[in-house]
């Protein structure tokens, strides 16, 4: 998987996005693009948006993290 191209959105997401409303969900795909992609912190999300974002974000940083370290592994 190239992170350089793209978010991976898991399954196991959807249930808890589709939860919120169209522009809840707008802001947490656009943060969620801006963190992935320019390691943008996320916005202070509030109510459940927060809930979400409480375990989605670490899930995208470990992911990016494991990637990263699998290319810097290739190089070498």
């Amino acid at each position: 998987m190239n992170n350089e191209k793209g978010i991976l959105l898991f399954y196991d997401w959807f249930d808890a996005l589709m939860c919120l409303s169209g522009e809840e969900l707008r802001n947490m795909l656009i943060a969620m693009i801006e963190y992935h992609r320019d390691n943008t912190p996320p916005p202070k999300f509030e109510g459940y948006s927060a809930v979400i974002g409480s375990f989605i974000f670490p899930q995208i940083r470990r992911l990016k993290e494991s990637l990263e370290a699998k290319a810097r592994k290739k190089r070498y």
